[in-house]
């Protein structure tokens, strides 16, 4: 719902984010984060049941290659994210299995041809030295007042502030870290999946990174089991920069002026390729085409 200037300052209408910490190594602040919230794991999955029961019989079905071939892949590529994974199972006393399943739903949705198009928007500004990055993050309903506020001190990389999906590895939705990264990401339903290393372990990998480099490096991995577009930020250098990522191709965009993402490739290098949920005057289309026409009216 839309607020009238009146209500923003009534607290009742406002939900504060469940805020948790957690610190050590990567099983460790898995574990702590499982504990944390595992109240809001079950409800969350609870009002998703018959949506989280079918991705997991799809997955279990042919557990080989929709399980244990993306933990391969990932402990190949990001064996700490693996442990992290492993720690927020017990954390929560909930199965392995199902909380790889929470982590791999845009692979097994596309997998399935069952994706559900999420409706994030972003509006990128580096002008006159101002930088600025806009994100909405828009998720399901179960999710709504069970949100979470993560604020995590690895040993070994920098420590972090971060939203939170309950039971979903943190870098996948707005954060920033000591280092001065910071990201967002919208989700691409491009038609191309294989097995690989899953879009949320990346953007968990890319959280414990510097540098903007160093992120882009981690975030186009070739061996990238599906698509996303990430907005690459750093306080530091005051820069944004755009990335779109998939198995068929990459590409990055410097920030220069104003930058605009929805649901749908928009870069040369990556907007020719086939995508399952994006159609002209859809939702994506919509969003971005409404951005556009409001933003004409910014000053130069």
């Amino acid at each position: 719902p839309v607020l009238e200037p009146e209500q923003l300052d009534n607290k009742e209408t406002w939900t504060p984010f469940v805020q948790i910490e957690a610190a050590g190594s990567p099983f460790e602040i898995g574990q702590v984060v499982g504990e944390k919230t595992r109240d809001l794991i079950v409800k969350a999955i609870e009002d998703r049941r018959d949506w989280f029961e079918d991705l997991k019989q799809f997955a279990l079905a042919d557990r080989k290659v929709r399980i244990d071939g993306f933990k391969k892949a990932i402990a190949f590529h990001h064996p700490e994210v693996l442990a992290e994974l492993k720690g927020l199972a017990k954390g929560a006393d909930i199965p392995l299995d199902e909380i790889l399943v929470l982590n791999f739903q845009p692979e097994l949705g596309a997998l399935k041809s069952q994706v559900e198009a999420d409706a994030c928007s972003t509006f990128n500004l580096v002008s006159d030295g101002q930088t600025l990055l806009v994100h909405n993050e828009d998720g399901h309903n179960a999710y709504h007042k069970r949100m979470i506020i993560l604020k995590g001190a690895p040993k070994d990389a920098p420590r972090f502030t971060t939203l939170l999906y309950p039971g979903v590895l943190a870098g996948n939705v707005p954060f920033i870290n000591d280092a001065g990264l910071l990201m967002s990401t919208n989700f691409i339903g491009a038609k191309d999946v294989k097995i690989g290393v899953p879009r949320y372990v990346l953007g968990r990998a890319v959280l414990s990174q510097h540098t903007i480099e160093q992120a882009i490096e981690v975030a186009t991995n070739k061996d990238i089991a599906y698509s996303f577009h990430l907005n690459l930020g750093s306080v530091k250098e005051k820069r944004l920069v755009a990335v779109d990522v998939c198995t068929e191709a990459t590409d990055t965009q410097e920030t220069k002026g104003l930058f605009l993402q929805t649901n749908h490739f928009v870069l040369p290098g990556t907007k020719h390729l086939e995508q399952i949920v994006y159609k002209a005057g859809g939702s994506s289309d919509s969003r971005y085409q409404v951005l556009a026409e409001g933003t004409k009216t910014l000053p130069p």
